[in-house]
């Protein structure tokens, strides 16, 4: 019908996919010669297309190599008609190795599992055609063996089952019953396929209301006598889930111990059965399940370490929340099948254990290190130092704490606590004495807190003393040579103090100082001209003690500090000039690493690995890690936004290069960002294995991050990487304008209209917003252009092509940093906060911590939920912001709410140590109690989720019409409105900078 009706009256040029058909059409008919033929010239005429395609999108190559792979498998097709039409001419004891080749290659070349249903139908229908025919012929061949009958049947039931499943991992269940149902046509089938399908069958009815009962009938109709075991704890597996579905517990419990009855070490029944008693602990709150099933996710984790990915971040909740109500049950599930834990399921944990020392679960904490710093050291040296640096007598975290938690636990050690707990799944005596030292449920003091992780500290020095010396050293030397000098750390002062005379937007210029401000300014003259500055820089106090003091102390008598707010922005303005100027004649960029560290240039790396490495990467315990070689001569000094950082490239025992800048100053953000990242990890996790985001490539940007010292940390960068705010200081450059213009005119035209105002009466918000919005209005129109970004993109990227990739990179990740921002409620991206990489588009977030109120709940005021200004706006064109970037929105929503129950621990997790910095940062100490603490975390991780589901597509029908209501991406499409909507824009700070 194709050929008679369709190719002879339609005139096309001879595509690939035309020539492909013909092909088709000819080797259905049986003409393999014909067929071959136009099969080559389909073959020449994608190699021609593929040579026009461009050499970086590597996208727009996919189409071309699945009709690669179709054009093969046709060539292949032709191989196996002609071997069976070798058989039919009498030839016999034919091997029949061409097609046992050709068959088991089908198996291992298969798409992706996220590409198409409709690539994969296209492919496997084919397949199926020739399977038909292979079963045909050798119904006709009577001396063969009866194995060889066997091939089609056996090779198109394995394809029927592939493309079932993988219409499931899809969410078209109901097509993966179809399938299942109508494609196979035969009644005999080999048994190991038969419960393939049978399972398919039972999986896809799962996810179909209404269908519980028809999977069930199913198992219950299977002989099982012709399975092997592991193939009848499967079913009893399958069926105990359908009674859960049901809310019929008995009969779950009972196919639960079946199946394992049957299987002990069947890794997946026992995840279910534990799956199962933790629901049923949810909702009755019931200890016991806590306990079932804590033992049952040990066993699964101890048969399939792979699992522990799901479930390790619930046994740390548990260790914070739970276990101490429930007297300590889960540490006893610990002690009796916690032996024969590999302690690389906790690797990704390390900072989440390191924080939970100061927490009632501290004793199994300390423990769990006990056994991660055997295997893995420089995976918690890093962390550790920093946390015993923050906290060791005379820091001020020690100084303020110690007090104040020796009084919050007062009352409760008068009180006989429980029996001490065996320290963790480990069997050593160190670690069980480990676990003994508090009684569980204590909440250990700072001091306490310390003296934990400094006997984890001591126990890695004793095992690993050579390689804690190169680390030290290492350490040592970028911690005291790469930092900035005191002019640029001056700088840097300067500049976040006229930051702050920015957002005083409303005052008017003439407004009195703040006193806040004043004592901040009298604080910070003291902090930069100490007397270990006046010691070892002697040169820098003698050129800018008298004048900074002069200028910007309130406290000198002699002082001619700013009477008003507009003489302070003045006055920090021209101290800025004068640092920036005096550090531009130095005029270096590039320091040489022979002269400010000669230790570290000869050095001899034996034992370090790349910092970070591990986590970032993500790899398996069982590869090798890279370690370092050397360190590269060149140190580049790199400027942003007012502070300077030093940039080291590590030569890697790999071959590969890796780029660390070095920032310090960074105070409570940088153990933030080391939270964020393991969250985003756990994201990816959940994005890798959705059909939707995988296809579109769409994964968290997530570098390492290593804290050196408290105020040190190495961020994984490359020298692509700018911040959106270096693209607008270019094009001031390039026209020689003030970067700050736009700031002062918005703070002129909205204080002088207030300010007219005070004499009257006092205006509403109505006009404010109104005031505000003209300012914007003006700025946008006279000052900054909407095309900056897109003019500064296409002079830096080399070619068109690069130039569409980096859009749609580009709007990929900018689509996943408003998911999380948005979710989490964090606000503050200002323009020098969002970091880019020219190359790729990936974008990092520098400083990205949630705010939180005094309830403990996530506070964010701000009217837009994410950035997304003009010159994004014009860069991306309305294609990729309503294509690419609302999609990413949706799909990523979408992919993390459909794991929401693997995601929910991690959030848990991350909400518990905010609050507790949060807590710190507040001066509140040792943070909320334990119960408090939990309904905090509980409420923002619901929130969160809440937010989530906003954003992922969601069908509304019409009752009446049983038509879609709305736009599937309408959640989105509402957030995306907000946040270019113009009121909301001249609604945020100037220093938010929403006009660029």
């Amino acid at each position: 019908t194709l050929k008679d009706r369709v190719l002879s009256r339609v005139q096309m040029e001879d595509t690939p996919k035309v020539m492909m058909v013909q092909g088709y059409l000819h080797l259905h008919e049986g003409q393999v010669i014909e067929g071959d033929q136009c099969i080559n010239h389909g073959i020449q005429r994608a190699l021609h297309k593929w040579w026009q395609l461009p050499d970086i999108a590597e996208r727009s190559h996919l189409p071309l190599l699945s009709l690669f792979q179709q054009l093969v498998e046709l060539q292949e097709s032709t191989r196996v008609l002609l071997e069976l039409g070798m058989v039919q001419q009498q030839q016999q004891h034919h091997s029949y190795s061409e097609l046992k080749d050709i068959l088991e290659t089908w198996r291992l070349r298969t798409p992706n599992f996220w590409d198409s249903l409709g690539q994969w139908h296209d492919l496997f229908q084919w397949r199926n055609h020739i399977h038909n025919i292979v079963i045909s012929a050798f119904k006709t061949f009577q001396d063969q063996p009866h194995h060889m009958h066997q091939i089609g049947y056996r090779d198109k039931a394995w394809s029927i089952n592939k493309l079932a499943s993988i219409a499931r991992k899809q969410n078209l269940h109901s097509l993966s019953l179809d399938v299942l149902k109508t494609l196979y046509g035969y009644y005999q089938m080999e048994v190991q396929e038969a419960f393939v399908k049978i399972r398919e069958q039972v999986l896809a009815c799962l996810n179909i209301p209404g269908e519980l009962v028809s999977a069930l009938n199913l198992i219950n109709t299977t002989n099982l006598e012709f399975f092997p075991q592991q193939h009848k704890a499967e079913m009893f597996r399958l069926k105990a889930s359908i009674y859960q579905k049901l809310n019929n517990s008995e009969q779950a419990h009972s196919n639960f111990s079946t199946s394992l009855s049957i299987d002990p070490g069947l890794a997946d029944a026992w995840y279910s059965w534990g799956s199962y008693c933790e629901d049923v602990y949810e909702r009755h709150g019931n200890a016991t399940y806590l306990e079932y099933a804590a033992s049952c996710y040990l066993q699964a984790i101890k048969i399939d370490t792979n699992l522990a990915k799901k479930l390790m971040s619930k046994f740390l909740l548990w260790l914070s929340f739970d276990n101490t109500s429930c007297g300590d049950i889960v540490g006893r599930v610990f002690d009796k099948y916690g032996e024969g834990v590999p302690s690389s399921v906790w690797l990704p944990y390390v900072s989440q254990l390191i924080c939970s020392l100061q927490r009632p679960e501290a004793a199994r904490a300390k423990a769990l290190l006990f056994q991660l710093v055997q295997s893995f050291p420089q995976s918690v040296y890093y962390s550790l130092r920093t946390f015993l640096l923050d906290r060791r007598e005379g820091s001020p975290l020690s100084r303020h704490h110690q007090y104040s938690s020796r009084s919050a636990q007062g009352g409760e050690d008068k009180q006989k606590q429980g029996p001490g707990g065996q320290g963790g799944s480990g069997s050593g005596s160190q670690q069980r004495q480990a676990a003994r030292d508090w009684g569980f449920g204590h909440i250990p003091t700072v001091a306490e807190a310390f003296a934990a992780g400094k006997q984890v500290m001591e126990v890695l020095r004793a095992e690993w003393a050579l390689m804690i010396h190169e680390l030290e050293t290492f350490i040592h030397e970028i911690g005291t040579k790469f930092v900035p000098t005191p002019e640029e750390r001056l700088l840097a002062v300067v500049h976040a103090l006229l930051q702050r005379c920015y957002k005083y937007s409303s005052a008017p210029l003439n407004a009195e100082v703040p006193a806040m401000l004043k004592k901040e300014l009298t604080q910070i003259c003291r902090a930069c001209f100490s007397s270990e500055t006046v010691t070892k820089h002697e040169a820098f106090v003698k050129q800018y003690k008298e004048d900074f003091w002069r200028d910007l102390n309130p406290d000198v008598t002699e002082s001619s500090f700013p009477k008003s707010l507009g003489e302070l922005t003045q006055c920090l303005k021209s101290w800025k000039t004068r640092l920036e100027s005096s550090i531009a004649k130095k005029g270096c960029n590039v320091l040489k690493l022979e002269k400010e560290s000669t230790a570290l240039q000869h050095m001899v790396f034996e034992n370090i690995e790349i910092p970070g490495y591990r986590q970032s990467r993500q790899i398996s315990t069982n590869e090798e890690p890279v370690y370092v070689e050397g360190v590269l001569s060149d140190v580049e000094i790199v400027q942003r936004y007012g502070s300077s950082h030093r940039r080291i490239t590590l030569l890697g025992s790999n071959g590969e290069e890796f780029t660390f800048l070095i920032q310090s100053g960074l105070g409570p953000s940088t153990s933030c960002d080391e939270r964020v990242m393991s969250l985003l990890h756990a994201f990816n996790s959940v994005l890798e294995k959705n059909s939707e985001t995988r296809r579109r490539a769409t994964k968290f940007f997530t570098p390492a991050i290593i804290s050196l010292w408290p105020q040190i940390t190495l961020v994984e960068d490359h020298d692509s990487f700018i911040s959106f705010m270096e693209v607008y200081e270019w094009f001031c450059s390039r026209f020689g304008r003030e970067p700050d213009a736009p700031i002062m005119r918005f703070k002129e035209l909205v204080s002088s209209a207030l300010a007219m105002s005070q004499d009257q009466m006092p205006l509403s918000n109505q006009t404010i917003l109104e005031v505000r919005f003209r300012a914007f209005t003006e700025i946008c129109t006279q000052i900054v252009s909407d095309s900056i970004f897109a003019q500064y993109m296409y002079k830096v990227l080399p070619s068109c092509s690069h130039l569409w990739e980096f859009k749609k990179r580009f709007a990929t990740q900018l689509g996943l940093s408003s998911v999380i921002s948005h979710a989490l409620q964090v606000g503050g991206r200002s323009p020098n906060k969002i970091i880019f990489s020219r190359s790729s588009g990936a974008i990092f977030n520098s400083d990205f911590y949630p705010l939180f109120d005094s309830n403990g709940s996530v506070e964010c005021s701000e009217p837009v939920p994410f950035r997304m200004t003009r010159n994004m706006q014009v860069l991306l064109t309305p294609f990729c912001l309503e294509g690419t970037f609302v999609t990413t929105i949706a799909s990523c929503a979408q992919a993390i709410n459909q794991e929401s129950s693997l995601i929910l621990p991690h959030l848990g997790l991350f909400f518990r140590d905010e609050l507790l910095n949060w807590s710190w940062r507040r001066l509140r100490s040792p943070g909320p109690a334990p119960m408090d603490l939990k309904a905090m975390v509980k409420s923002n991780v619901v929130n969160t989720i809440n937010r989530m589901k906003v954003m992922e597509p969601m069908e509304v029908l019409n009752s009446k019409t049983n038509v879609s209501s709305q736009h599937l991406q309408k959640g989105t499409y509402d957030l995306v409105e907000r946040a270019v909507n113009q009121e909301n824009l001249c609604r945020m700070e100037p220093t938010w900078m929403a006009w660029f």
